[in-house]
This record gives C-alpha cells, structure tokens and sequence, in this order.
C-alpha cells in the first residue's frame, strides 16, 4: 500500500505556493495513487494550486465529499 503524501501550505506566502506545489508534484510523479495538499481555508491558496493541478491535467477533489465544511485540502488522483 502506498504511503499518504501531504504538502502543507499553512504559512506559506501565495508567491510561493505556486513553485512548492510544482516541486511536490515533480517529486512524487509516479509514486503514489492519491496525495494531500492542505490549503486552509484561503479561497486565494486554494485557487493557486487548482490553476497548478489543472496544467498538469490531474484529476482532484475539493475537501471532503460528505462533510462540505472541510475544504481546507485538496486531494489529488495521479
């Protein structure tokens, strides 16, 4: 079983998120079926790396499908 990636975004500047999140994916292209990336509750932050996940044509999800008050992650299908 592959182990759960997570990227924490927490307290880190939006200019640099856009380049963390690339380096994560690059990383870890090929390694695992799923991984985390938590954003908080910034709609700016979350925005950064949906933009990221769509140029790189990844499939994802938007917190947690039964409890729509946790949005402040984002899981991505590889």
């Amino acid at each position: 079983m592959a182990e759960n990636l997570i990227l924490d975004l927490h307290q880190v500047r939006h200019e640099e998120a856009e380049i963390l999140v690339d380096r994560f994916i690059n990383e870890n292209w090929g390694k695992n079926l799923y991984f985390q990336i938590i954003t908080g509750n910034s709609e700016i932050m979350k925005n950064i790396v949906i933009e990221k996940l769509d140029l790189y044509e990844l499939e994802f999800s938007v917190g947690e499908k039964w409890n729509p008050t946790n949005s402040g992650y984002i899981t991505v299908l590889i």
